[in-house]
């Protein structure tokens, strides 16, 4: 059973996961603002990289879904 396996892959290897991530929550910081895919901004958001930063939010328009 996979019931612990909950983190969304983003059909990319580990490697690529990771820099991906790391990248977009530099640049959050940075730029205070990013556009990027519902699915991408959730795996951020939920931490699953050590730069994650805990503060994000959807936009207005995502919110209700």
């Amino acid at each position: 059973m996979r019931h612990g396996c909950k983190v969304n892959h983003l059909s990319r290897t580990h490697a690529h996961r990771v820099a991906m991530l790391s990248n977009m929550a530099t640049s959050l910081i940075m730029e205070k603002r990013i556009e990027t895919t519902l699915a991408k901004h959730q795996s951020l958001e939920r931490g699953h990289h050590e730069q994650s930063p805990r503060c994000l939010q959807l936009p207005p328009q995502q919110r209700g879904r």
